[in-house]
């Protein structure tokens, strides 16, 4: 890297741009093959700023990879004798991201090598499978819970699923599992969203403060309407019940419910405050994981996370007006379109989606990405196409007494130090939100720093030293 590329990329990097505020994006359909393929699951690796997502489908074999962003892709290696089919969810593990989990309706898939290859334990065929996101992992403890559909079991791994240990006798409460959220405080509370009870969609929410041991329904059917289902939950990382200062925080998305189809809980699911809503076929749900984009006690919306992304499913994309995944950023107060693709029934490179089954949002890229019945699709920031423009709040960097300052209102993931020629002198990953670099051992001169935060694009600024 020249002076003068070091120079152009750190002015670029100090043009600031909100990520408070609801921004465009710019929409690719990035994977559509084999054709007639509906895309049900995609994630992130969650340490590979947005480059590295899975994607898996009904009507494929395996779980799909890419390393760019979702420009080419690469088919995983399936099991000879149970090839993975009707995928409907993909898990990266944080704490290792060689371990990427898959699960189908009749089985639970590992791999060990970042998805390249995929097995599942045909020694315990008993752990079967699921209908929706029943992967949870606590990151604490460092544990991945796995709830499993039609028996109501759940299930815990301490070794990032190479061996599994059932935590709780069946469900008692007729819920047929359709999707698992586990909260970060510890014990974790796990909670559990039907598909079925009795046999019809309810929309009911399960609780449990035993790992599945027992569960409590805290979330009935709406009134006058019961065709209602629960396919997604998430706890926000960082928001905290401020009756107690857990982190119990959830948001859940309830399809075709006409006055809850989006919920809100600060108690870890005891109690449900309705939310505003587009539409009422609200399904596919991800939040905003990053600590600046907490509500504070002043705003109305206060302990909601600001800042989350819901898709509909079974609405056509035509009527919708690019409607069909939308954003918040006050809390679920208010919503407005991202400006995903219409689509057109007369272009088959422009179909039209029905479904948006799940949707991942990627804080350190500002990257969505959408699995659908037309496709994988990609959505950037307008104003980071090609560009880095924002970096997170909070940013302090100093130095003097021989150390480099840097504190955050998030996670530093990297910082980097590069000599004026474009040589890397030093590169450490704190994963906390302070670090002190010592400088004792830097000869005097110009350096470019880079940082890498969790919810930005990258930082550089040109530093003399020591």
């Amino acid at each position: 890297m020249t002076h003068s590329r070091i120079l152009r990329v750190v002015l670029i990097a100090l043009s600031f741009s909100s990520l408070a505020t609801a921004q465009s994006y710019h929409w690719r359909r990035a994977l559509t093959l084999p054709a007639n393929t509906v895309w049900q699951a995609v994630a992130f690796n969650p340490l590979s700023h947005g480059r590295v997502i899975f994607a898996g489908s009904k009507g494929s074999d395996g779980v799909y990879r890419s390393d760019d962003g979702g420009q080419t892709w690469i088919q995983g290696l399936s099991p000879a004798d149970d090839p993975i089919a009707d995928c409907r969810q993909v898990i990266c593990i944080p704490s290792d991201t060689n371990i990427v989990m898959a699960v189908t309706p009749r089985l639970l898939y590992r791999s060990t090598d970042g998805g390249h290859t995929w097995h599942y334990d045909s020694n315990n065929l008993s752990l079967g499978g699921a209908d929706g996101e029943v992967i949870g992992f606590h990151a604490a403890t460092d544990a991945i819970y796995y709830g499993q559909t039609s028996l109501g079991y759940l299930w815990k791994s301490l070794d990032h699923g190479a061996t599994w240990i059932q935590t709780g006798a069946a469900s008692t409460d007729s819920i047929t599992l359709c999707d698992v959220g586990v909260s970060q405080e510890t014990p974790p509370i796990v909670l559990q969203a039907s598909e079925l009870r009795n046999g019809a969609p309810t929309g009911h929410i399960a609780r449990s403060s035993d790992e599945g041991a027992s569960w409590l329904v805290t979330l009935d059917a709406d009134t006058g309407y019961k065709m209602v289902e629960v396919p997604k939950i998430v706890f926000s990382d960082y928001a905290i019940n401020p009756q107690n200062g857990k982190h119990e925080v959830a948001v859940i998305s309830r399809w075709r419910s006409y006055y809850r189809a989006v919920m809100l809980t600060t108690d870890a699911g005891l109690t449900w405050t309705e939310k505003s809503f587009p539409e009422r076929h609200v399904w596919a749900l991800d939040v905003d994981q990053r600590r600046s984009l907490i509500s504070k006690p002043s705003d109305p919306s206060y302990p909601s996370p600001l800042h989350y992304f819901i898709g509909l499913f079974d609405v056509q994309s035509d009527t919708m007006k690019n409607g069909m995944v939308q954003e918040t950023t006050d809390g679920g107060n208010t919503w407005r379109s991202v400006n995903f693709p219409a689509g057109s029934s007369s272009d088959p490179n422009n179909p039209l989606s029905r479904r948006i089954w799940v949707l991942k949002y990627d804080t350190s890229s500002s990257r969505i990405a959408v699995a659908a019945d037309s496709g994988v699709y990609i959505g950037d920031l307008q104003s980071s196409v090609g560009t880095p423009t924002a970096i997170a709040s909070g940013l302090r960097v100093s130095h003097g007494s021989g150390y480099l300052d840097i504190s955050s209102d998030e996670d530093i993931r990297s910082v980097r130090l590069y000599d004026i020629l474009g040589r890397e002198i030093t590169s450490v990953t704190p994963h906390t939100t302070e670090y002190q670099l010592p400088l004792s051992t830097f000869i005097t001169g110009t350096y470019a720093l880079e940082i890498v935060q969790n919810g930005s694009q990258p930082f550089l600024k040109l530093l003399s030293l020591p």
